[in-house]
This record gives C-alpha cells, sequence and structure tokens, in this order.
C-alpha cells in the first residue's frame, strides 16, 4: 500500500503537517501512505517549552522507512520558542538544542522555528549560534521561518533573514522556511502575480545565497488582505491569494521544483486531494 501510493510521483516533493502521538515512524508512515514526501510535526505540546523523546526504536523504524522511501522531516519548534530570544531564555534554549539534536538523526531533516523580535540580524545571529553551539552532531538544521509582519518581528523579509544568515558562525546548518501565507500578508511579495513569484526567487539569490538554502515552502492561502500583518492561514484557492484564480500558484508549484512543501491549512485532507487532482502530489 506504501510502496503503491508513491510509485508515479518521484518527483513530488508534497507534503504536509501529521499528527503525532509518540511515534514519528506511524506519522511517517501515515503520510508515505497517502502519497507524500514531506512532513512537519509538533515533537510534543506546541504551546509548551517541553518535546517529547523518541524511542531508540522508534529512531530506527523511522531511519529505515526514509531509507526506503526517501522523505524530508521537519519538527516545528513550540510558539514559545524563538530564534531571537533562545541565548537569553534557558527553557527555549534546551528546547532548540534537544529536538535538533534529535532531529539531526535523519537524513533530510530540520527544525522549523519562528524568528521572533529583535533589534538586529547580527545580535538574532548570536543566538543561532549559541544554540546551534550546543548540538552535539555535525549535521543539525536550524529552518527559519519568515513572519506575517505582527509587531516588531524580525525575518518578515528576505533581506532580514538574509542578514541573519550573514553573521551567523553556521551558515552550512542554518537554512529557512518560506510561508506563502506569511509573505502575502506581511506585504513582502504579492503572490497573485507571477512576476511577484519572480522577484522572490530573486531576492532568494540576492539574500539568501541561492534558492538552495530554502529548505522547505509552507503553502498557505491566507484569510487576510495583503499588507494586513496577520497570520491567518486559509486552504488553497479560499483565500485572499488565490481564491480568485490559481493561475500564480500553478506557477509558484512549478518554479518550487524539488523543494519540499508542506501545507499547514485549515482543511489539510481536501487540500491535500486537491494537489493530488492537480497532479502537485
Amino acid at each position: 500500500m506504501i510502496l503503491m501510493a508513491r510509485l508515479n510521483r518521484s518527483d513530488s516533493r508534497a507534503g504536509y503537517h501529521a499528527s503525532f502521538s509518540g511515534s514519528l515512524a506511524t506519522s511517517v508512515r501515515s503520510v508515505i501512505s497517502e502519497g507524500g514526501y514531506a512532513l512537519q510535526f509538533f515533537m510534543g505540546n506546541p504551546r509548551s517549552y517541553h518535546a517529547s523523546s523518541l524511542t531508540e526504536n522508534d529512531v530506527k523504524l523511522t531511519k529505515l522507512l526514509v531509507d526506503r522511501f526517501p522523505t524530508t522531516i521537519v519538527a516545528h519548534a513550540p510558539y514559545p520558542v524563538f530564534a531571537a530570544t533562545a541565548a537569553d531564555n534557558p527553557p527555549c534554549h534546551s528546547n532548540l538544542v534537544s529536538e535538533l539534536t534529535t532531529m539531526a538523526q535523519f537524513p533530510q531533516s530540520g527544525v522549523v522555528v519562528h524568528v521572533g523580535s529583535n533589534s538586529s540580524g547580527k545580535k538574532i545571529a548570536q543566538s543561532v549560534d549559541s544554540v546551534l553551539n550546543a548540538v552535539k552532531s555535525d549535521s543539525p538544521r536550524m529552518v527559519l521561518e519568515n513572519g506575517a509582519g505582527a509587531g516588531h518581528q524580525y525575518g518578515v523579509t528576505l533581506e532580514e533573514l538574509g542578514a541573519i544568515r550573514r553573521h551567523t558562525q553556521h551558515q552550512d546548518n542554518l537554512f529557512f522556511c518560506l510561508d506563502t501565507a506569511h509573505l502575502y500578508a506581511s506585504g513582502a511579495y504579492d503572490l497573485r502575480r507571477n512576476e511577484e513569484v519572480d522577484q522572490l526567487f530573486r531576492d532568494a539569490q540576492k539574500y539568501l545565497g541561492g534558492w538552495e538554502s530554502v529548505f522547505v515552502v509552507h503553502l498557505n492561502d491566507s484569510k487576510t488582505a495583503y499588507k494586513s500583518r496577520s497570520d491567518r492561514h486559509a486552504s488553497l484557492g479560499e483565500g485572499e491569494i488565490w481564491g480568485k484564480s490559481t493561475g500564480s500558484l500553478r506557477y509558484l508549484l512549478d518554479r518550487i521544483g524539488g523543494t519540499p512543501f508542506i501545507l499547514e491549512t485549515p482543511n489539510t485532507e481536501a487540500d491535500w486531494r486537491w494537489l493530488q487532482r492537480w497532479n502537485y502530489a
């Protein structure tokens, strides 16, 4: 059943946020059986600093699965955890070190974390370095997610994300997650227009060192308007970005190419079926 779900889509990198009840292998198997090549999960309560630990057997089974069916796995850090304040917040720092250490055991994996608020990319880079210096692994991937622009968020634009990368001592371990709803709601890119999608890729080259620094894309429509600076996700084709036309969505997916993209929409199951009908999943 797992094999049949993926026989015809060896070029796909689509996935979605999956439930996790203590067994990562179970979550991975579920996504693979639906034809998915990527998944995201919370390693515990998303509103707590505490991360669940994976058993030795769970790690072993997960490795066997992703060896047979290559799959990108990202843990999403809990909502109270921010890269900007990790150096000065012991529970936050401990959570990130723990999750990065756990995820580094898998070949194509990382930890997505919100940037938070701070005065400069240099200071945030120092906080990022304090975490990565404490991880006992050669290959952790911290994946910074762009914000929607509420309050005093940093990391809203690719230029700000690039400033963090420029100042970190761990450029080989720092990657990015671009959320389409955030890109739109922040006013950074009007993704209704193909030319704005092209600008996004040009800016990734200019500020992030190339699109290859983008480890994963969060594929979400937006419930709120362009430049609203409000983070509210909508199902694909039902929001402010693609509610009237999905032309630029197809264009974006074609440009993404082999970069994994993950749904975080209110109705993930329906959106997954929709992508399958489009032959993107």
